[in-house]
């Protein structure tokens, strides 16, 4: 388990707690097509998710901000309660509290996306400059590709956002 980048998705840790929720939702994750986890798979496992985080046991604020960042790119429903939980743990973000000014930098947008999300869907691209690992591929798909060790050894062309 590991991180290859101060992003919200930047590591083994958040790319898990995705599968959990495709799980929960009745699709299949093989690590290489995040779009079988679809906005009505999503909303549909909505209450189990929930309830998943909140019995989890470790890695609490990034369980919570991966929820974050999955329905964001989604458009899925997003609650008060959800919402608040997603921007305390974006709050509570230890590397960030720890002073890493990229992880801070993310923080800080992600909370912006959060804060000003009305239901359509997020585009967490590098154009965005908020989540992924660069190019214009999706959050997931890069993410994916780096933890598979598919784009090892290139450089992302600038900051990892």
């Amino acid at each position: 388990m590991g991180w290859w980048s101060a992003a919200v998705m930047g590591g083994d840790a958040p790319l898990d707690w995705f599968g959990d929720f495709c799980d929960k939702a009745g699709v299949e994750y093989t690590g290489e097509d995040p779009s079988v986890l679809t906005k009505e798979s999503l909303d549909e496992a909505m209450p189990e998710i929930l309830e998943m985080l909140r019995k989890a046991k470790y890695d609490q604020d990034i369980s919570w901000q991966a929820l974050g960042v999955t329905i964001l790119e989604r458009g899925s429903v997003m609650s008060e309660e959800v919402k608040e939980r997603i921007l305390l743990a974006i709050d509570e973000d230890k590397w960030a509290r720890e002073g890493d000014e990229e992880r801070e930098s993310n923080m800080r947008a992600f909370r912006e996306k959060v804060e000003k999300y009305d239901g359509s869907p997020v585009d967490c691209s590098r154009e965005e400059g908020l989540l992924s690992l660069g190019g214009h591929t999706t959050l997931f798909e890069n993410c994916t590709k780096r933890a598979l060790g598919e784009s090892r050894g290139r450089e992302s062309g600038g900051r990892v956002v």
